[in-house]
């Protein structure tokens, strides 16, 4: 991942741009349109201490876990690298963060992930079980963090 966005193009943008050039099929890495509240309000809950929704935006909920995690930095500082040795799931959702409240939600092909953060600039971002027995984030400080216990004994396995 880079180091900004150039060119104010937004982070919805940059990764259009990376699926495009991948030539990755919208069916293994698409924009969620007409179910986003929806994917947002059940993460939310299964995974971020607030007392309501609009209270609990999506911004630095890593900081705000209901539940346990681990966490860890790796030296390469390329934690996306590690994502499929801890995902076994063939589908799950993906937040990526635009600015202080809003995300951009894609269902997809977690094995594919790596792929369009090596082309694109840095933003925090959540990967979410499509069952929401699990949550992965790595945040602006390079920290990837695990919330389920099969992601968190994948998590400590490899680090």
């Amino acid at each position: 991942m880079g180091d900004f966005t150039p060119n104010n193009q937004t982070i919805r943008d940059e990764i259009a741009r990376a699926v495009k050039a991948l030539k990755i099929d919208e069916s293994a890495f698409g924009e969620v349109k007409s179910q986003w509240d929806d994917i947002v309000d059940k993460t939310v809950k299964r995974f971020v201490a607030a007392k309501d929704y609009k209270e609990a935006n999506m911004r630095w909920a890593w900081t705000r876990f209901n539940q346990p995690y681990a966490s860890a930095v790796f030296a390469d500082d390329r934690a996306y690298k590690r994502l499929p040795e801890i995902i076994e799931d063939d589908r799950a959702w993906f937040f990526a963060e635009e600015s202080f409240d809003k995300f951009w939600i894609y269902e997809v092909k977690p094995s594919l992930i790596p792929l369009v953060l090596d082309e694109t600039p840095y933003f925090e971002y959540y990967v979410v079980s499509k069952k929401y027995d699990w949550l992965l984030c790595e945040n602006h400080h390079g920290r990837l963090f695990a919330v389920g216990e099969r992601v968190i004994a994948k998590l400590n396995g490899i680090h």
